[in-house]
């Protein structure tokens, strides 16, 4: 493809049109996008994406109500003149992905998905772009464990979601004690669902306040783009306890402090202490639900999640640097307030050229120093929140 890619109407588009103009960018472009989703208001989610190519700028954004997707701008200049940085990105594109998830989910013939896949997005069958290739082992790896998933939740019916409903409503009735509950807005195809359980065997455990609460989320486990969350503590004497979970969608604020404030309300427990990962939607949820609480994030997680935006800073010394002194925040307990600050401002110094990193790093990391900087927390609490991520897979 060789002219730049028409700007959509101004309208609500399905998802496939969303995925049809993304799969030309990057056919414009000559290399895949990545995505950066993120919450733009109660009603909307801004998907803003960027050329992966080390440098460039080409980019376009989309926002997301519902099932609606409205086109906003798009920048088709590509700068690729930098050397590339390999191996710092997924080679696939991921756009070919969430089609192939919905050709599984609608029984399609494994032999044809690929041929399906192109046809609906748009990609021509000789193509030379080696991002939309996948070998064979990927997809039949992908194929197996996707359908597998599909088999999760019980299946007392041709629709999971009615037969899940049966199967929550008469173990509620059982037992009575537990929190178990679950509501959808549609059977069919749901945009809203919310799934809560705990087993109210294990509160006799955590009648001390004082305790650090772990909350996690995966969406790898369970089918039609639901959250899975973890809510998780552990004591001296025993091995880490599982005490909530719960899945949704959307996965928004407001589902999370639904579900946690459902749980602590319950057992009548007033939590002073969290930890979880970096996303700022379980940073919401716990504020808005306990704003006494404090939260602190998982180093392992915030690292991570640096080291995939460093990207954004076009110098290989700056992103060094940048990187080391993150990790000294993270992970230094003893590290005197004072010098904590002056190494906030050795960031700051490098990224101030920089307008997107500058914004991204004061949205995420310097409006929220108590979460992340080892020693503005309190107490000789764990660095890292792997008592949750225990539980992921269960």
């Amino acid at each position: 493809m060789n002219k730049p890619v028409d700007p959509l109407p101004n309208v609500g588009h399905s998802w496939i049109t969303y995925l049809r103009y993304a799969v030309q960018c990057e056919m414009f472009g000559g290399y895949r996008y990545y995505k950066d989703p993120q919450k733009q208001s109660e009603q909307f989610k801004k998907l803003y994406h960027k050329c992966a190519y080390n440098g460039c700028q080409a980019c376009f954004i989309f926002l997301k109500s519902f099932d609606s997707y409205y086109f906003v701008s798009a920048v088709h200049h590509h700068d690729h003149s930098q050397p590339e940085d390999v191996g710092k990105y997924h080679k696939i594109s991921i756009f070919l992905r969430p089609y192939m998830k919905h050709f599984i989910e609608n029984d399609g013939d494994n032999s044809q998905i690929i041929n399906e896949c192109y046809s609906k997005l748009g990609i021509p069958q000789n193509h030379n772009y080696p991002f939309f290739a996948i070998k064979q082992d990927t997809l039949n790896n992908y194929i197996s464990a996707y359908r597998k998933k599909l088999l999760q939740l019980p299946n007392n019916g041709k629709n999971p979601y009615s037969s899940f409903d049966k199967f929550v409503k008469e173990y509620a009735q059982l037992n009575p004690d537990d929190i178990a509950s679950f509501t959808v807005n549609e059977f069919e195809h749901p945009s809203e669902v919310c799934f809560i359980f705990a087993d109210s065997r294990m509160i006799q455990f955590i009648q001390d306040s004082d305790l650090l609460f772990h909350i996690d989320s995966t969406y790898k486990i369970i089918f039609d783009k639901l959250v899975f969350y973890v809510l998780s503590t552990k004591l001296d004497f025993t091995h880490v306890i599982p005490l909530l979970y719960f899945a949704i969608k959307p996965d928004t604020q407001e589902n999370i402090s639904l579900c946690l404030q459902k749980f602590f309300t319950t057992f009548q427990i007033t939590p002073k202490f969290f930890m979880s990962d970096c996303a700022l939607q379980i940073f919401n949820g716990i504020k808005i639900t306990f704003p006494n609480a404090q939260i602190f994030w998982c180093a392992l997680y915030v690292m991570r999640a640096l080291r995939k935006n460093l990207y954004r800073l076009s110098n290989e010394e700056t992103r060094k640097e940048v990187d080391k002194l993150m990790n000294i925040l993270c992970y230094t307990r003893d590290l005197p307030s004072e010098n904590a600050e002056r190494l906030i401002s050795e960031v700051q110094a490098l990224i101030m050229d920089n307008e997107d990193f500058n914004k991204y790093f004061t949205k995420q990391w310097l409006n929220h120093c108590e979460q992340w900087i080892s020693s503005f927390k309190e107490g000789d609490f764990t660095f890292v929140n792997n008592v949750s991520e225990a539980f992921s897979n269960i």
